[in-house]
């Protein structure tokens, strides 16, 4: 909540700038999506573990919090450089180092990993490399032992930049702009109601980029909004509605008996909440003073936000490799499925934060670095 009525946002200028709450709202988007594949490693009939349980079942939130805070980041870098030379070369460039050296070596190990091991190579694999795999991942969804079916989001992310610089360049100004982004957020939730109307089955409408753009539009309409005169009044008004906005995600929660990803019902009432919600934290950080900034400013969010994208890369690649190495060893040892998996996610916490360390230090770096020449 704003503290005082007199608190401003920042200035325009300054929101080219690191925003340190920024980097704690995707640390906790990432340690969400971790909980979900990570969690679940116990069975009981206390009601406490249950009620836990189906928490962190709703883990699968934190890629629509990305969505919004990526829409957000990049839109506001495409409206600060919009009247600059080399914009297209320069946007597109950048945003392949940061992305591409991490994705494709993956995707050069696993097609090794696919020579070596004389598994029989799937069409499907193509649609991963060409960033299609939100629909690849309806053929394919590893492998071999590495899941990749994590990898659809980024799929969605880099459809929607492969067009949306075109189109916010080509508008020009930020009131249409707006008003564009708000009619793409509602075709998507209305394209999802017509696919559950249609009884469409499976996570087409989930992972499909028309389908689920709401938070990469909100995201986009924030980024715009904070740049115009009434940034201060927007904020006020978001500061009332988001605790409303959570309540009404946790009624939809307790209706459904939790969030279940492969429920479309769900899909098509929890999505947008979220969105709205995560659009409204992110203005929230915006604002010296505020309660939800400085929760989002502690150091372990701010850490984990630092090297999201490798965790978020490597915690499914990995969960089988660390399943069977780990967790099948303890829980033959120790005969408890409590303890071993106690142990279990403290050791893969440890192991899949130092990879994501070195990996973003020793290797993702080097191509960070080269940013500065575009």
């Amino acid at each position: 909540m704003i503290s005082t009525t007199s608190e401003k946002v920042r200035p325009a200028g300054e929101l080219t700038r690191h925003i340190p709450a920024l980097d704690g709202v995707r640390g906790l988007a990432v340690l969400m999506v971790v909980a979900i594949h990570y969690g679940n490693l116990t069975t009981s009939h206390s009601p406490i573990i249950r009620a836990i349980t189906i928490i962190k079942g709703m883990g699968w939130v934190g890629v629509d919090i990305f969505f919004v805070l990526s829409g957000f980041l990049i839109t506001g870098i495409l409206w600060e450089t919009k009247d600059r030379p080399h914009r297209w070369k320069n946007f597109y460039v950048r945003r392949a180092l940061r992305l591409f050296p991490l994705y494709y070596a993956v995707w050069t190990f696993l097609l090794l990993y696919v020579f070596l091991t004389h598994r029989p190579w799937q069409n499907s694999y193509f649609g991963f490399l060409l960033y299609f795999g939100n629909i690849a991942v309806h053929y394919t969804t590893s492998v071999g032992i590495f899941p990749v079916e994590h990898l659809w989001s980024l799929a969605v992310e880099e459809q929607f930049y492969l067009v949306w610089p075109f189109i916010l360049w080509k508008i020009g100004r930020e009131r249409t702009a707006m008003l564009f982004l708000a009619g793409i957020a509602a075709f998507s939730i209305a394209l999802k109601l017509i696919l559950v109307l249609a009884h469409v089955q499976g996570q087409w409408g989930y992972h499909l980029l028309p389908s689920h753009m709401e938070g990469l539009a909100l995201g986009s309409i924030l980024a715009l909004a904070i740049r115009t005169p009434a940034m201060n009044s927007h904020l006020q008004f978001a500061s009332r509605c988001l605790p409303l906005i959570l309540v009404a995600l946790g009624a939809v929660a307790v209706y459904f008996h939790g969030l279940n990803l492969l429920d479309n019902v769900v899909i098509l009432f929890a999505v947008p909440l979220i969105s709205l919600a995560a659009t409204l934290l992110l203005s929230m950080c915006l604002i010296p003073g505020t309660l939800y900034k400085k929760a989002m400013e502690s150091p372990v969010l701010r850490f984990y936000g630092k090297y999201s994208y490798g965790l978020y890369i490597y915690h499914v690649l990995l969960i089988n490799v660390l399943h069977n190495s780990i967790y099948n060893p303890l829980f033959a040892k120790l005969h408890s499925s409590a303890v071993a998996g106690s142990l279990y996610l403290a050791t893969c916490a440890v192991l899949l934060t130092g990879l994501s360390v070195v990996s973003f230090h020793i290797y993702e770096s080097r191509f960070l670095a080269m940013k500065r020449y575009f």
